[in-house]
């Protein structure tokens, strides 16, 4: 084989490869890799206020929301995106579910402080590594259930 043909080749190896990545809808791109983040994120963190507010109205503990949670913002996802994508899309939303229902639970823990005494703490890192402790530590349903979410994120976007 020529030195000619051989870059013929890779030439049009080179092609085909932007073509597939041009025309292919399911390839994420950065951008839709930080957007997804960020849409799952936004999620997470008003969907556990939400769900906390309604929690302490009723004093009862719906544990399956959080799984809704988790479908929730895989929905949202595949709506900004138009399907769903490959393997790290759906962790990426799934990390961005995770850290948005923290900081969800700092903020409505800090709303909660804000509201009794009258003290502006959102910028407490503890309140955040509470919300971790009281999503993950404190309560093996909970922590169950708020851990199927996030699997339920990352199966719906990878399969969709």
């Amino acid at each position: 084989m020529k030195i000619n043909d051989k870059l013929k080749q890779i030439k049009q190896r080179n092609e085909a490869r932007a073509y597939f990545n041009k025309n292919n809808s399911f390839r994420f791109s950065l951008k839709d890799y930080i957007v997804s983040f960020l849409i799952t994120f936004f999620v997470g963190a008003v969907g556990l206020v939400v769900i906390l507010n309604i929690t302490s109205v009723l004093s009862v503990n719906f544990s399956f929301f959080y799984i809704l949670l988790g479908y929730l913002g895989a929905k949202a996802v595949i709506r900004y995106k138009g399907n769903g994508g490959d393997d790290i899309a759906g962790v990426d939303g799934a990390l961005g579910l995770f850290f948005g229902m923290i900081v969800g639970y700092g903020i409505y823990l800090g709303s909660v402080i804000a509201s009794m005494f009258g003290a502006s703490v959102f910028f407490d890192i503890s309140l955040y590594l509470q919300g971790f402790q009281y999503l993950y530590t404190a309560n093996l349903v909970q922590a169950i259930f708020s851990l199927l979410g996030i699997f339920t994120t990352y199966y719906f976007i990878r399969n969709n």
